[in-house]
């Protein structure tokens, strides 16, 4: 199973039979054609909140993610759950939300260096390392008339910079901080559903 993202609502993609539980207020359809993909990541924009959480099932899970990615425009991007020596965990704060460091990767970049660069860059640090390869969320957004979806790679990344941080005021970050365990939670409450699942893991 997949889960993506449209205006901040779970569209989740599984294979046909679905064996997991029927959730009250989620909209099970099932998947015959690309055209449906794109009608129902527009309709979730238009409607915002109003749109129901859906599970999309289909034969094969993977036609289900490809033609999610082939029915817009890809942006990829790349990002960092970074924790230091005291195992705080570092978090911006943009648009009105708590949210991890991330960009896209620039051409030429591997995932694995965009990551670095933008968490460095969005944070003003350096010290950083990547433990290990985290999962890949997907969101979309309006751009104009046209629905965007960004795919992000997420790393797990360990930091030994003790300076303070600097947020990176042009792309509109306002704060960048260490948080413990209580601050995490209190940031949890406002935050995007993909970084609440990218921070969630073991």
């Amino acid at each position: 199973m997949y889960k993506v993202f449209i205006n901040n609502r779970p569209l989740e993609l599984a294979a046909a039979p679905f064996s997991g539980n029927y959730r009250q207020g989620v909209l099970f359809l099932r998947y015959d054609a690309p055209p449906l993909m794109r009608e129902i990541i527009l309709q979730a924009h238009a409607m915002g909140d109003k749109f129901p959480e859906v599970l999309l099932i289909h034969e094969d899970v993977n036609t289900l993610l490809r033609d999610f990615e082939n029915s817009c425009t890809v942006i990829e991007a790349a990002g960092g759950r970074v924790t230091n020596a005291e195992g705080k965990t570092l978090m911006i704060f943009r648009s009105g939300k708590w949210d991890l460091p991330k960009g896209k990767i620039d051409p030429g970049e591997s995932a694995s260096e965009a990551a670095l660069r933008e968490v460095e860059e969005e944070c003003g640090i350096s010290g950083l390392s990547i433990v290990k390869e985290l999962i890949t969320t997907w969101h979309t957004y309006m751009q104009g008339n046209e629905p965007v979806i960004k795919k992000t790679y997420w790393f797990q990344m360990q930091c030994t910079d003790t300076r303070k941080l600097i947020p990176q005021a042009e792309e509109g970050i306002t704060q960048a901080e260490w948080l413990d365990d209580v601050g995490l939670y209190q940031a949890l409450k406002n935050t995007y559903r993909s970084v609440a699942d990218v921070l969630a893991l073991d």
